[in-house]
């Protein structure tokens, strides 16, 4: 008996060290800072960033792109920041107000206001999965800050943004 289990035990350990991997997330490093400075040179409207990076997350993308919600020569300005499970994200587009926010909030309902760091921003909550969401319209810049985090800490961030003008 004991000949027959270690026959069936030993090819399973076998296989289980062959084919083992380590699950954790590989979170590359973004040169955000080279992307600002493209991004300034390059886009058709002031951006706005962060004065600093928040305590603890780590920059995952910062990218000047297409407008992928939008027509021809709609672009967006995009960062979005992990820390563990918490996830947000800053994106100013040109594109189509719809199109984007049902993206950016998982289809949520935007029905209140509230005022932070001077501007009136429009409130979003819900959707499946859970997404909270501030945004607000100025001429034909569209900005959207959302993400998992509380409503306070994305209203914190909405703070610490300022413009960057070539």
């Amino acid at each position: 008996m004991v000949f027959s289990l270690s026959a069936v035990l030993v090819p399973i350990i076998v296989i289980l060290a062959i084919s083992w991997r380590n699950h954790s997330q590989y979170v590359p490093k973004v040169d955000y800072q080279g992307a600002i400075d493209q991004a300034v040179v390059a886009s058709p409207f002031a951006i706005q960033v962060p004065n600093e990076i928040p305590a603890g997350y780590t920059v995952t993308a910062a990218a000047l792109e297409s407008e992928s919600y939008g027509k021809s020569g709609d672009f967006r300005w995009r960062m979005s920041f992990t820390q563990g499970e918490k996830f947000m994200a800053l994106w100013e587009t040109t594109g189509p107000e719809g199109a984007v926010l049902d993206a950016t909030t998982n289809s949520g309902a935007c029905d209140a206001t509230q005022e932070i760091a001077g501007n009136t921003w429009t409130v979003c909550a819900g959707g499946k999965p859970e997404s909270r969401a501030y945004f607000m319209k100025t001429e034909n810049v569209m900005t959207v800050v959302y993400g998992t985090v509380s409503f306070e800490e994305l209203a914190t961030f909405i703070e610490s943004l300022h413009l960057e003008i070539s």
